[in-house]
């Protein structure tokens, strides 16, 4: 190891940079570096680099944020959510960062809408209702016979609501798509329905762009769609 600027005219190895960290150096050594600057400084470095790399082997097995975020939000499935309960059985580290995700959690429930996505660091849009499409394949699919259409656009992408009539008409079921093309839909991907500014019901939209909802009266409604970097909101969608 190269020492710049070293008071003693043979450069001082590692392992004895090593030994004065550990407090095991040998009076000369110790005595060296307590007039010597440059070494000092040297093992300070060397020090720093030791408490980096016990960092780094410590949080090895550790799962990334974005992993704890969905284990705070339930979105995991099952399997990985219970290895990951397992994980913050033993790690205070995770505990202790899941604990910080929950507070913000808490505090972005306490925010308006727009506050909350602000704080999210998402774009906010809001979709425009365009003329009903004549007919939707890909809801066909899925078993729907919708009575009622709704298309809006948020570009890139289009969301096409279908409203089907349950128990005499007083409840509706809602099947929907969001689409982008042929891309697929960024994950996690999340639909909220509101009525009269409260939460009715949330359902994950699949990497297919498909969600539902069940048992909604004939009302106005308020969709807001979530993804990672785009939140869309269609502010008015009439249901009846």
């Amino acid at each position: 190891m190269s020492v710049m600027n070293c008071l003693d005219p043979t450069q001082m190895p590692e392992g004895a940079l090593l030994a004065y960290l550990e407090g095991e150096a040998s009076p000369q050594i110790a005595a060296h570096l307590a007039h010597c600057s440059a070494c000092r400084q040297a093992a300070v470095a060397l020090r720093d680099t030791q408490v980096h790399i016990e960092l780094l082997t410590l949080r090895a097995a550790c799962p990334p944020v974005e992993a704890l975020l969905g284990y705070q939000e339930a979105l995991l499935a099952p399997a990985e959510a219970a290895v990951l309960a397992t994980h913050l059985d033993h790690c205070a580290h995770c505990r202790a960062e899941l604990a910080e995700l929950t507070a913000a959690s808490q505090e972005r429930e306490t925010l308006s809408l727009a506050e909350r996505l602000i704080m999210m660091g998402r774009q906010l849009r809001e979709a425009i209702r365009m003329p009903d499409p004549p007919h939707v394949p890909a809801l066909a699919v899925r078993g729907a016979q919708p009575t009622h259409l709704l298309l809006y656009h948020a570009a890139p992408f289009q969301i096409v609501i279908a409203a089907s009539p349950i128990t005499g008409g007083t409840y509706w079921q809602i099947q929907g798509t969001l689409a982008s093309g042929d891309d697929p839909i960024p994950q996690p991907a999340l639909v909220s329905i509101f009525s009269a500014g409260q939460m009715q019901s949330e359902d994950q939209i699949d990497e297919f762009g498909y969600f539902h909802f069940d048992a909604l009266l004939s009302g106005m409604y308020q969709l807001h769609i979530q993804l990672p970097a785009l939140s869309i909101i269609i502010a008015d969608m009439t249901i009846s």
